[in-house]
């Protein structure tokens, strides 16, 4: 009987040893069918200690002078947070600042921010750090966390003059993601100029948190900004919030110099109108 279950035992860690090393492979195919067979296999294969054994190799694997293959680094992202996450973190954020491909900038942030809490104290002081492609998307992974602690620190690197437009840009877009009345206020103030800041990337953060309170104040930029992005993504907020209060003002959009603001205002009113409204 004992035999038996060592013989099992040993069995499945003889197929992790052959599965694990080709969730690695430069082929998506062979990475997604190895990944398949592991899930089949044992779902919680993560676990394992042969999984544990690779972990040093998922870390190398995500530098980009170990590999330039972006689809593979990702894949080594990916598999590390899920086998340890409390290793993954550090790794993750490195990599941030080693990446020049967007997307996987974008989906190394959304794996911190399922990671959660435990990344937030390494975030913030990526914030500090002096990297610009890191603290972006450092800001971003916050936003995708969602703790409400990231609050201030994004509010300070947004009025931060000295920071670089794309990192106060995407800290917007992280406090939106947040969102809550303290978020609410502080884009509405910048959307009214009573705060430094991007109030065309406030304007689209007010339709992403979709407080009616907003309503008003879009209204008002969506008519009188003299800014077009401001105008176009205060319709675009609109269309978000669907309130009614808001058809009337889309409508007169649609007869705006501009044909992008006509278009953007024509969606706001469809999505609006679909809603019941």
């Amino acid at each position: 009987m004992l035999f038996h279950w060592w013989k099992k035992r040993k069995q499945k860690a003889d197929q992790l040893e052959k599965l694990i090393p080709k969730l690695l492979d430069s082929d998506e195919d062979v990475r997604w069918e190895a990944y398949t067979a592991l899930e089949k296999l044992d779902p919680n294969w993560q676990k394992s200690r042969v999984a544990q054994k690779y972990v040093p190799d998922l870390i190398s694997f995500m530098e980009y002078k170990k590999c330039k293959d972006s689809s593979v680094r990702l894949a080594a992202a990916y598999i590390l947070t899920k086998i340890d996450k409390a290793k993954a973190i550090g790794s993750l954020i490195s990599a941030l600042g080693e990446s020049r491909n967007a997307l996987v900038h974008d989906k190394i942030g959304d794996l911190l921010g399922e990671i959660g809490k435990p990344a937030i104290r390494p975030l913030f002081a990526a914030l500090k750090g002096e990297n610009k492609r890191v603290r972006e998307f450092a800001v971003y992974a916050l936003g995708k966390i969602g703790n409400a602690v990231a609050i201030e620190p994004l509010i300070a690197t947004v009025r931060n003059k000295d920071e670089h437009p794309w990192v106060r840009g995407r800290a917007i877009n992280g406090l939106a993601d947040i969102g809550g009345p303290v978020v609410r206020d502080f884009l509405l103030d910048i959307l009214k100029r009573k705060e430094t800041g991007f109030p065309e990337d406030a304007a689209y953060g007010l339709g992403i948190i979709g407080d009616r309170a907003a309503v008003e104040p879009l209204i008002a930029a969506l008519q009188d900004d003299q800014v077009l992005l401001v105008r176009m993504n205060a319709a675009r907020a609109l269309g978000k919030i669907k309130d009614p209060r808001a058809l009337g003002p889309l409508a007169a959009a649609l007869k705006d110099e501009s044909p992008l603001l006509q278009e953007v205002a024509l969606e706001a009113i469809k999505k609006i109108r679909a809603d019941g409204n």
